[in-house]
């Protein structure tokens, strides 16, 4: 059976997204189906990892021409150079240019065939219009990236 390569935004990174995606894989089965790539930072990836005191989950820095050829590990792509600190909770404008970032990796990699699916962590409306997104949310944003007329919310 092959693995569906899934691309998944790290949503507001000062929210649960990257948990829910740590703790989703922390149960070994689903790699026997999808392999993981989150887009964002090896660091931020590791401090949710660390503070979820999942330390049983593995991840692994990877570049795009090789997305989903991990066993049993969550693969990262970096998407920016700078360190954004994470502060549970707390609504930014850079915890929404973070979150924008990460999505707009995601679908360009979608595009270029090198994920197969998309799944986008959960990001805060608010922080993200402080970015300078000019959607009301990801569904809007997906309608246009994409052009495939209406997007569906799962």
């Amino acid at each position: 059976m092959k693995r569906i390569t899934i691309g998944i935004s790290c949503g507001d990174p000062n929210g649960i997204g990257i948990e829910v995606v740590l703790r989703a894989f922390s149960d070994d089965r689903l790699f026997k189906y999808f392999a993981p790539v989150i887009f964002a930072s090896m660091e931020m990836v590791k401090f949710h990892r660390e503070a979820c005191e999942l330390e049983n989950v593995d991840i692994a820095s990877a570049k795009l021409e090789n997305l989903g050829t991990e066993a049993d590990t969550i693969q990262v792509v970096n998407c920016w150079e700078h360190e954004q600190p994470v502060e549970f909770g707390r609504v930014s404008e850079e915890g929404g240019a973070v979150a924008k970032t990460s999505l707009e990796h995601a679908c360009a990699a979608l595009k270029a065939g090198q994920v197969e699916a998309l799944v986008t962590a959960p990001i805060h409306k608010s922080a993200m219009q402080q970015a300078g997104f000019g959607f009301p949310g990801h569904t809007e944003f997906l309608e246009q990236e994409f052009g495939k007329g209406k997007s569906l919310m799962l």
